[in-house]
């Protein structure tokens, strides 16, 4: 059986096939010069709202795929568990329209194409790197004092939690934990 690639090039044309809902990459590189300049224009305290967010959820993302993976016994099934898990963090940035310094690199294309200046470019990279990190320092404080507080509430608790039974003060663990008291 031939294929007839003249029908297929008219049915593309026509918008029957799905490649014409493909954006070419000069049009790719168009909306991300865009996307550029409109990121250039943030205000400051925006782009540090959108900083904090966007490396909030990553950060929530990377958390939540420890936890998800800790509990996996077998490693390459741990290692796709967090995998499954980590891309959840990705989505709430791009959901939201966060800004992530990852993302924000792309803003060279405007700043070649002379449609903002370096400085504005520079300025944006360093306000959305710091407020990154300190989003992502936010909820890994927050999870290190809950973990803590935790920690602090029950007094006694077993190391990595084998199959312990002591969760209350005074109570022994079983003989194949450590027991650790503060």
């Amino acid at each position: 059986m031939a294929v007839n690639f003249a029908t297929i090039d008219k049915l593309i044309e026509e918008g029957f096939l799905m490649d014409s809902r493909f954006n070419s990459p000069a049009e790719i590189a168009s909306l991300v010069s865009k996307s550029g300049v409109t990121k250039s224009m943030l205000s400051l305290p925006k782009m540090i709202l959108l900083g904090l967010m966007a490396g909030a959820f990553i950060a929530f993302g990377g958390a939540a795929s420890d936890v998800a993976m800790h509990g996996v016994a077998d490693v390459g099934l741990a290692r796709v568990v967090a995998g499954v898990i980590f891309p959840v963090g990705l989505m709430l940035v791009v959901f939201t329209g966060s800004e992530l310094f990852t993302g924000n690199c792309l803003m060279i294309i405007p700043t070649l194409e002379k449609k903002i200046k370096v400085a504005s470019m520079l300025r944006n990279l360093v306000v959305v790197y710091i407020s990154n990190f300190v989003g992502a320092m936010i909820i890994d404080l927050l999870i290190f004092f809950f973990g803590t507080a935790q920690l602090l509430k029950r007094r006694t608790w077993c190391f990595y939690n084998q199959g312990c039974t002591c969760q209350n003060n005074n109570q022994s663990c079983n003989s194949d934990c450590q027991r650790h008291t503060l």
